[in-house]
């Protein structure tokens, strides 16, 4: 019994041995890539021109901006409102902050208060 194991064995290992290997699948193949379209032209931009009969629109100063002399105000002078600085009245009449305050022998430029009457020139 002996002397059919041994060769059978050999028969089997040297089967085993003689077996190709299947290769591997191949890779699959890369996606084909598409070309991005060019981008469209832009559309140009039409402005209308103005018309002979047209008014030019003007913008309407804020209210928080303007500051105006109080009605009844005599010329050169203005009545301070809640709200105002020294600054910017002085910017406002073109003057310096310094000369209105000196006009008005304001020492400190917060103390200002309002219903207080101004002078804008030194005359």
């Amino acid at each position: 019994m002996h002397r059919f194991i041994l060769p059978a064995v050999m028969l089997v290992l040297v089967s085993a041995c003689s077996k190709k290997e299947e290769a591997p699948p191949p890779p699959p193949a890369p996606a084909p890539v598409a070309e991005p379209a060019p981008a469209p032209a832009p559309e140009p931009l039409i402005v209308p021109a103005p018309q002979a009969d047209a008014k030019p629109q003007q913008a309407e100063p804020s209210k928080s901006a303007t500051i105006a002399p109080s009605v009844g105000a005599q010329a050169g002078t203005y009545t301070v409102v809640k709200g105002d600085t020294l600054y910017r009245i002085a910017k406002t009449h073109g003057v310096k902050v310094k000369d209105l305050a000196a006009w008005n022998n304001i020492k400190k430029a917060s103390r200002i208060r309002p219903g207080q009457k101004l002078r804008l020139s030194g005359k």
